[in-house]
């Protein structure tokens, strides 16, 4: 993984949000409703997630581009971010839909060691 690789899809996943074209997943992670997994790490909305998204740094990408596991005719387009929010490690999965839904956030929670 290139670190200029990186740097592209973070800047174009900002750039989608600043724009309007995002989409956050609501889903349910065993069996905890997204919305408590964001106050677990002391956000009160989405619109706060997507804030610490903006605010992301190359260095904070883990792991990318790889393939979305429900539908891997996209091709590799599903990006890994690990950065500290209010005191948290948190695990933050973003996929490229710029066709479609634009920047996706498909997992928003505190990381698993």
């Amino acid at each position: 993984m290139e670190e200029d690789e990186k740097a592209a899809a973070l800047e174009k996943f900002q750039m989608m949000i600043r724009n309007g074209n995002r989409y956050f997943v609501r889903r349910n992670r065993n069996g905890v409703p997204y919305i408590q997994q964001l106050a677990d790490l002391g956000l009160t909305n989405i619109e706060e997630a997507w804030e610490v998204v903006l605010n992301l740094e190359v260095g904070h990408c883990t792991g990318g581009p790889q393939y979305d596991w429900d539908d891997r005719s996209l091709g590799k387009v599903v990006w890994i971010y690990k950065v500290e929010v209010n005191g948290v490690i948190t695990y933050i999965k973003l996929k490229d839909e710029e066709s479609n839904r634009g920047c996706v956030c498909i997992s928003f929670h505190e990381d698993q060691p």
